[in-house]
């Protein structure tokens, strides 16, 4: 009682004289760090109490648009839960969930599908991944993906997410787009075999997923284990991935590719490996920025 009354007459501007107050018994003397204090929040995320609230949700990577005053801003907006999303249990960094950057990619696909009414192919320039989208077990964070158009097949995004009980954004992941026809034949265009020549390091896919893909500090889930075999050297690789069923609509679709997208991530892991200086057992390697990605088959059809 005594402290807080010093206190509201300190705010109202009463000179204190503080050595008097100091030498009151009790007087205890905290040990304190010598270094400065970081500052952060950690809001719990909220839990779904009830798991099949989650389930019947829509799934995640569907999406649902939101109405938008500005005429070339597109926003779809949707939660996510890893009870309703298996690919979201599918990535962990030393125990914690991390939502992988293909999946805010996939929801950025659906943005860009309902900004551009075409046929075109989504190709992502400078991709920034500023933030992991930490997750917990049961709890769900709601997400959104920004598109904005800046040209007539341009436009730039940025992913977003929330807690389900407050409206406060984080960006996770920026950068822009441009659309071009349909993928039609351009694989013709990379003479694998050459590649494959100049590439002298080879390891099957079970080798690589034991070796760079440690329990406990990088692990994967059974989805995003797709390389069966993988040749590589110091900045290139090639890798023959499982095949998987050809999509046949539009969820499909963006789970197809989240996979095969991931799957070509974990490729330039082992352009890494084939330098000395890189050990698996004492770095995680954490994707930051793309440059360009971009298909030359469409992985969606069964390709």
């Amino acid at each position: 009682a005594i402290a807080e009354s010093v206190a509201m007459l300190y705010t109202q501007g009463v000179e204190i004289a503080w050595p008097n107050v100091h030498s009151a018994p009790p007087n205890v003397r905290p040990k304190l760090p010598a270094y400065p204090f970081e500052h952060g929040h950690y809001w719990f995320d909220a839990i779904d109490t009830d798991p099949t609230v989650a389930r019947n949700r829509p799934h995640p990577l569907r999406g649902e648009r939101v109405v938008t005053a500005e005429l070339d801003t597109t926003v779809v907006s949707s939660v996510f839960s890893p009870v309703a999303c298996p690919l979201l249990r599918a990535h962990r960094v030393f125990g914690v969930l991390c939502a992988s950057g293909v999946l805010q990619l996939a929801l950025v696909r659906a943005a860009a599908a309902d900004a551009f009414t075409d046929d075109a192919v989504t190709e992502f320039d400078s991709i920034e991944f500023e933030r992991p989208l930490v997750l917990s077990e049961h709890g769900s964070r709601r997400v959104r993906a920004t598109v904005r158009r800046t040209s007539e097949r341009s436009a730039e995004f940025e992913f977003e997410s929330a807690e389900l009980s407050r409206d406060t954004w984080i960006v996770h992941s920026s950068g822009t787009f441009r659309r071009r026809g349909a993928v039609d034949g351009l694989g013709d265009v990379v003479d694998l075999g050459t590649i494959r020549t100049r590439l002298d390091h080879e390891s099957s896919g079970a080798a690589f997923y034991d070796e760079l893909w440690k329990e406990g500090a990088h692990q994967l889930g059974e989805d995003f284990r797709l390389i069966e075999q993988i040749w590589y050297r110091s900045g290139e690789a090639l890798a023959l991935l499982s095949s998987l069923p050809a999509a046949h609509d539009d969820l499909e679709r963006r789970i197809v590719e989240a996979r095969v997208g991931e799957a070509c991530g974990q490729i330039l892991k082992v352009t890494l490996a084939a330098q000395p200086s890189f050990d698996p057992g004492e770095y995680v390697f954490i994707g930051q920025r793309i440059e360009r990605s971009y298909s030359l088959a469409d992985p969606a059809a069964g390709k």
